[in-house]
């Protein structure tokens, strides 16, 4: 005997908006997957006077496996048991993909293979509604009578497509929202790693995120440099140097500086800093972040090599024999004594310019 339901009996359509509107306010305010389908299956049953509502997700290899349930102590419970896990082929995914529900009120209607899962948690009728992430199939919501065969109402339908909308937009920010946190993780994870000092401040000079290097150099714990201005922890002095690099980021140029300073932690270092505005997603700049690479190693090199080279020529100068230097092929002159003009009536200029 068919049952009919008595959802749109029972139930104005002012409940129904309420009813909804509730739903996806608990949808939307969710943050875990799990609990949030929990209760749209809790919910539905009670709204629908359902014997089962189930989740379905569609896997790898087009397997859809039942995510959560909500079951009546009479009925055979699906979740965790394999035996409810079906196959759908292209076919039915395209058609679940093409209709905003299907109605089955006597499943002897349906598909032999299907009708045999169902037949064995002793389904009778069931309205499905797919659930779109992006356009994509990401499952099912199935609402399952088990008592006799029913037949489905079309405000049943749209009550459940509704939910299901909701849904599909909440599991689209999550993944979004996992996705984001996966590579920020990542990124903090190669930042810590990178030697080089790496800061973010907003358009107000404020440290908003720094790297283990930056709280190395600085003697300080992060919590002690985050808050504070580049001015208070680097002193006047120094964010006065850097300041004009700083506001040329703020407007969407890269900079860079390279100087003297000297870090609390570390002393004294000469730095190349590179300054990139950090874009958001509506491509205003809200910050600058800052790159700082140790120099100090490579400029003192370069010093003492200055010096040597002047002590060189100095030495060189005050000889009053000639001599000079070439290269390994003798090719190119690197350096005459001045006292090549006295000796041989010609200028050093000229030997450099035509060495044979």
């Amino acid at each position: 005997m068919l049952d009919r339901s008595v959802f749109c009996s029972a139930t104005t359509s002012e409940q129904i908006l309420d009813t909804l509107s509730e739903m996806a306010q608990q949808i939307h305010q969710g943050t875990g997957v799990d609990a949030i389908l929990s209760m749209v299956v809790n919910q539905c049953r009670t709204q629908l006077q359902a014997d089962r509502v189930i989740i379905e997700q569609l896997m790898p290899q087009t397997m859809a496996v039942v995510q959560a349930e909500s079951v009546g102590v009479e009925c055979v419970p699906m979740l965790g048991n394999p035996m409810a896990n079906a196959v759908m082929t292209a076919k039915w995914i395209e058609r679940y993909q093409q209709h905003p529900w299907i109605e089955i009120s006597q499943i002897n209607a349906c598909d032999p293979s299907y009708q045999a899962v169902l037949a064995r948690f002793q389904v009778q009728a069931v309205l499905i509604v797919p659930i779109l992430v992006q356009g994509h199939l990401w499952g099912l919501l199935s609402v399952h009578h088990c008592r006799s065969e029913r037949i489905w109402q079309r405000l049943e339908g749209q009550f459940l497509q509704q939910i299901a909308l909701h849904l599909g937009v909440r599991l689209q920010t999550i993944a979004e929202r996992q996705t984001a946190e996966t590579s920020r993780r990542q990124y903090e994870q190669i930042v810590s790693a990178t030697p080089d000092c790496v800061a973010l401040i907003d358009r107000d000079y404020i440290y908003q995120a720094i790297n283990q290097t930056y709280v190395r150099w600085n003697n300080k714990a992060a919590d002690e440099i985050l808050g504070q201005s580049v001015s208070q922890l680097l002193g006047e002095t120094v964010f006065q140097m850097i300041r004009s690099q700083i506001d040329r980021a703020l407007t969407g140029e890269t900079t860079s500086w390279q100087g003297w300073i000297t870090y609390a932690g570390e002393g004294l270092k000469f730095v190349w800093a590179t300054y990139t505005p950090y874009v958001e997603l509506d491509n205003t700049v809200s910050g600058v972040v800052i790159n700082v690479h140790d120099l100090t190693e490579l400029k003192r090199v370069q010093e003492t090599l200055a010096q040597s080279e002047e002590r060189f020529r100095q030495m060189a100068d005050n000889i009053h024999e000639v001599f000079w230097m070439t290269d390994l092929d003798g090719t190119q002159l690197l350096y005459v004594s001045p006292a090549y003009e006295d000796v041989w009536g010609q200028s050093c200029t000229s030997l450099y310019e035509r060495p044979q």
